[in-house]
């Protein structure tokens, strides 16, 4: 049987304490003193990392420090603070000067041969120093009780995230309090000491004549650089890890300690500058109670840590106040901060600062808007410095410049110069015509890289991961023999969206911030592609800003008419469509229409996606004629231009089906739409989206036709379909979800449906949110079926709740959808007898319909059939009001003409 290694010894010891501990360690190592060392320093680190440790039981009768105590010629005043080993006291010195002074003792209990070495090298390490932002070391003895203490400056200051909050320091100020840290630091490592536990606790700030003045404080755990700080034995045990984990370096955080130098300090620095203008640490290991210590050292070494300015872009960073817009902060950092923080964090000590003093002297370079060595060393970058340096200089000399060409403009020299601008001018022809050249043959590498990189992620299929998922976890053992119990009804295409989102959309965005400038096309292009691929899995919040951020790069670069920015900014128009903010894709939608079909002609393929766009949203405007004459010209043109089995003309007459569904021609749309769902099928198999969507909309065109057994087959299909493909709460997925509990509730089974109604609002309302129309769609037939089964107030309370929404959203040419609204909203008053409040709803209801849909239409005749029931229940409650005076119009209404499929 194999020995269990130092982590498993090291979790289980960890939920020990005392005599415990070592008990079960003397049992679990048998004797292996390098196994035991090696736990012991893990657990060292940690009981230090997390607090755990606390002092030994105390003997009672053992004298213990308090306020007004005297401990040499030193008087205890108050106690400023208590570590693993030592307590610190605020005290007075009364000869041969009177001073006030922080007086540092080892705690009672803790004075063990290791820790007095460690509290002496503290001391030593002190004393070596000398550097007004370094507190300074006075004097040293022992207690009565032979207890080592020193004596050292008091500082009256506050640790330096918590100057810099009270005090709203700006971004300059925050970097001049950290210079200042710089300095000290690089005077200790000139003294031969790394300080190995460089955070924000340790570096104070105090005023002096309203100065700010910074303390490097705590070398407790400092590392002497080619000397002993004493001449007692100070040993770093093999493998134990000494600092807090949030900010030590790598190597710190490896099981060595042979690698630390002063470039370790140098990282710290940088997690302390990091976190002075973001307001969080590269990683964020402050509450580590659910992480172990080998989890986080194993981040440490390995995780690569975003910008400082992408830090910033996401939602759990706590932005420091420097700047009033988060976004002109970002703006600030980006360049010469990220840089000089970057290269802080390397990974590997050569490619740091070599000295605290070469990164204080870069920050003070951004400062003086110099070029910082972190930088690029381009031309272009260290010009724009310059001139920012040197801004009235410029100014004045480019002033002056112009003045002396004037003056000079028709002599002799004025020829002369003009042969020599000539001649230069001709050069740099020649070498803008190579540099062209090279620079399109590096554009056209970049866009194949890209364009592989968009197949590669266009290409991800979340059943498939999904269903990989599932595999994986039937062959764990612990699940194998109870798969049904275990995963039955789990999700597995949700749980791979979430994986997507969380490691790849959001990974990519980052990576693409950091890597490519604003300006560059190359990151435009990866922008699109993350964002049409999220869109298209349903991660509609993500996709929208990425979206809009590359047609900006593209419209700024390439100028608004070009063929690569109308596709972008159509891409955006479709996207708003879809997300139902059709008040700002609409005009986006006719400008690239008509953009495109200007500039590309009207048989480009852009052109015919500008067209079926452009459609899609006259038809949700509900002008289903002009959107008719769209699609019909789409289809045309696509089949011309790629045939009848290319996928791009099965979706237009896909699109074409559904417009004369929509319009009631349910015997025009049928062929059709059994058409496109056989060619989609022979073409794109049964799990493709859009074959999904050919099979949805069949089931429709069957429903309304009254093949009800038909429909129910199919929609009972899509929806599983859509479960599998694309997850519970892909919006595609809950339009299926609603179909079928239409179906189960037009069919006389409302128990059945609600279940499906509810699952559907509660989708739309977490994905799309409450305005959208899909979500009141939802809503409407959830307000239907509470009100059918005498659920009133329930009903009226939702239906209430969106009606602002819906009355927005449909208004204008969709008011024969908020009149179906309405008159849901009407049903719930009319059944907890608010008579008044369901009149004026069903009157305001009925014009919409009858000019919408026609007076004979079922809704509409379902609106007066309201109204004939409210005046004869309002009849019965108040006799005499004349109430059924109205019940014969109504009614003759809701019955003049025979029904039509409800659409």
């Amino acid at each position: 049987m194999s020995s269990p290694s130092e982590e498993t010894l090291f979790h289980d010891a960890r939920a020990l304490r005392g005599e415990a501990r070592g008990a079960f360690l003397d049992r679990a190592c048998s004797g292996d003193a390098a196994l035991r060392a090696r736990v012991e320093a893990l657990l060292l680190a940690d009981d230090a990392a997390t607090g755990f440790l606390e002092p030994a039981d105390q003997d009672d009768d053992l004298p213990l420090e308090r306020a007004g105590d005297a401990i040499g010629r030193y008087r205890l005043l108050d106690r400023l603070g208590e570590g693993g080993f030592g307590t610190v006291w605020r005290a007075e010195q009364r000869e041969p000067l009177a001073r006030v002074v922080a007086l540092k003792v080892i705690k009672l209990g803790m004075d063990t041969k290791q820790v007095i070495a460690r509290f002496d090298a503290e001391r030593r390490a002190l004393a070596m120093m000398d550097h007004p932002n370094i507190a300074r070391v006075f004097d040293a003895g022992a207690t009565d009780s032979g207890r080592p203490y020193f004596v050292m400056e008091h500082i009256e200051g506050l640790p330096i995230l918590e100057h810099c909050r009270l005090m709203r320091l700006g971004l300059r100020e925050r970097l001049g309090l950290f210079v200042q840290a710089c300095r000290a630091i690089h005077h200790a490592h000139q003294k031969g000491v790394i300080h190995r536990d460089i955070k924000p606790s340790n570096i104070l700030v105090s005023l002096r004549d309203a100065e700010p003045i910074v303390k490097v404080i705590d070398f407790g755990i400092a590392k002497a650089v080619g000397a002993e700080l004493t001449e007692m034995t100070l040993v770093t045990a093999h493998r134990q890890i000494v600092g807090t984990p949030a900010y030590m370096s790598p190597e710190q955080a490896s099981l060595s300690g042979a690698d630390i130098d002063t470039r370790s300090d140098v990282y710290s620095l940088g997690v302390l500058l990091y976190e002075l203008l973001t307001g969080a640490t590269p990683f964020d290991l402050r509450d580590v109670s659910g992480r172990s210590l080998p989890d986080m050292l194993r981040m440490i070494r390995e995780q690569e840590p975003p910008r400082p300015s992408t830090r910033l872009s996401k939602t759990g960073a706590a932005s420091p106040p420097i700047a009033d817009d988060p976004r002109r902060l970002r703006q600030m950092l980006r360049g010469d901060l990220d840089w000089i923080v970057m290269k802080c964090l390397e990974k590997h000590p050569d490619r740091r600062y070599d000295s605290a003093s070469s990164l204080a002297a870069d920050v003070e370079r951004h400062l003086r808007d110099e070029p910082v060595l972190a930088g690029p060393p381009g031309v272009a970058y260290r010009s724009r410095k310059f001139a920012r340096r040197h801004r009235a200089s410029v100014l004045v000399a480019g002033a002056v410049l112009s003045l002396v060409l004037l003056g000079l403009a028709g002599t002799t020299f004025g020829l002369v110069r003009a042969e020599r601008e000539r001649q230069e001018a001709e050069a740099a022809r020649v070498r803008a015509q190579a540099a062209e050249a090279v620079a399109l043959a590096r554009a056209d590498e970049l866009r194949s890289v890209v364009d592989f990189q968009a197949e590669q992620i266009s290409g991800i299929d979340t059943a498939r991961m999904g269903a990989s998922i599932r595999g994986l976890l039937r062959d764990e053992p612990a699940l194998r023999d109870a798969e049904t119990d275990a995963l039955a009804g789990v999700n597995f295409t949700n749980i791979a969206l979430r994986t997507l989102d969380e490691n790849i959309f959001s990974r990519a965005e980052t990576a693409i911030a950091s890597r490519f400038a604003p300006e560059s096309l190359v990151r435009a292009r990866l922008l699109e592609t993350v964002a049409t691929t999220s869109h298209g899995l349903g991660l509609l919040e993500r996709a929208l800003p990425m979206q809009r951020e590359a047609g900006a790069i593209m419209r700024a670069a390439l100028g608004s008419e070009h063929a690569d920015t109308l596709r972008a900014e159509n891409t955006l128009g479709r996207m708003l469509m879809e997300q139902g903010r059709l008040d700002e894709a609409e005009p986006i939608l006719h400008a690239t229409h008509d953009a495109i079909a200007r500039t590309l002609g009207t048989d480009d393929a852009l052109a015919f996606d500008a067209q079926n766009n452009l459609a899609r949203l006259l038809q949700l405007r509900g002008r289903l004629s002009d959107a008719e004459a769209l699609f019909r010209s789409c289809l045309e043109g696509r089949a011309r231009a790629l045939g009848d089995d290319h996928p791009d003309t099965i979706t237009a007459r896909g699109n074409l089906g559904f417009n004369l569904q929509e319009q009631g021609r349910f015997d025009e749309a049928e062929p059709i739409q059994r058409q496109v769902l056989a060619a989609r099928l022979r073409l794109q198999g049964e799990e493709h989206p859009r074959t999904i969507t050919a099979m949805s909309n069949l089931g429709f065109v069957l429903r309304a036709q009254g093949r009800t057994d038909e429909a129910e087959r199919v929609y009972r299909e899509t929806l599983d379909l859509r479960r599998r493909v694309q997850g519970d709460l892909h919006p595609d997925t809950l339009i299926a979800m609603n179909n079928y509990g239409f179906l189960l509730f037009a069919t006389g089974r409302p128990g059945e449906a609600m279940p499906y109604f509810r699952e559907t609002f509660d989708g739309n309302r977490r994905v799309l949110g409450l305005a959208h129309q899909q979500t009141l769609r939802a809503l409407n037939n959830l307000g239907m079926a509470l009100n059918a089964g005498g659920e009133h107030a329930e009903a009226l309370a939702l239906l209430r709740e969106g009606e602002s929404h819906a009355r927005r959203v449909w208004s204008g040419p969709n008011e024969r959808i908020l009149g179906i609204y309405l008159v849901k909203l009407a049903d719930a008053f009319a059944g907890v007898r608010s008579f008044d409040d369901a009149e004026g709803l069903y009157l305001e209801a009925y014009p919409m319909l009858a000019q919408g849909l026609g007076a004979s239409h079922a809704r509409t005749r379902e609106c007066a059939q309201g109204l004939a029931d409210l005046y004869e229940a309002w009849h019965a409650a108040s006799p005499g009001e004349g109430h059924d005076q109205r019940i014969a119009h109504w009614r003759e209404l809701a019955q003049s003409r025979p029904a039509q499929p409800a659409q």
